[in-house]
């Protein structure tokens, strides 16, 4: 099949014609969101009092309980890489605490089961849950290291 210049041009016109009415489009929902008058803040915290903390109008409870999850998985998964660089960092010592860095490879192991148990990452999060099988399968490897005398 043989493409002719006549189809190039059409073809243009047509992309052309479908990103002008996509940017229009978005232009209209813009100003009206711009336009829309403002809520005042006593109808946006609802029945709580002053000292609550400051919540977004657009956040439902169930999407501040899965932002809350999230954080909680994220600061335990940051814990677990800061443990591993800990463990990297004891390894270069001249002279390694291996006890110490075994029980900080336990610990990382421990750590790791426990996001496992607690989170469905497999439904929530697959590339952590990726990233969490690294982990352990380094930590599980680490373990075979030390108990086969690697680092004595």
């Amino acid at each position: 099949m043989k493409i002719t210049p006549d189809q190039i041009a059409q073809l243009n016109n047509e992309q052309i014609k479908t990103q002008k009415s996509k940017a229009e489009d978005f232009s209209k929902i813009l100003n009206q969101e711009l336009n829309a008058k403002p809520v005042p803040e006593s109808e946006l915290s609802g029945t709580a009092g002053p000292s609550s903390p400051a919540v977004s109008p657009l956040l439902s409870p169930a999407m501040l309980n899965i932002q809350q999850t999230e954080t909680a998985i994220m600061n335990q998964v940051d814990q677990v890489l800061t443990r591993w660089e800990n463990y990297a960092a004891g390894l270069k010592k001249p002279e390694p605490d291996l006890r110490g860095l075994y029980a900080t490879l336990q610990d990382i192991s421990g750590q790791i089961k426990d996001l496992k148990e607690n989170f469905n990452l497999n439904t929530q999060k697959p590339e952590l849950q990726s990233i969490l099988e690294e982990l352990e399968i380094l930590t599980t490897t680490e373990e075979i290291k030390f108990n086969r005398g690697d680092y004595i």
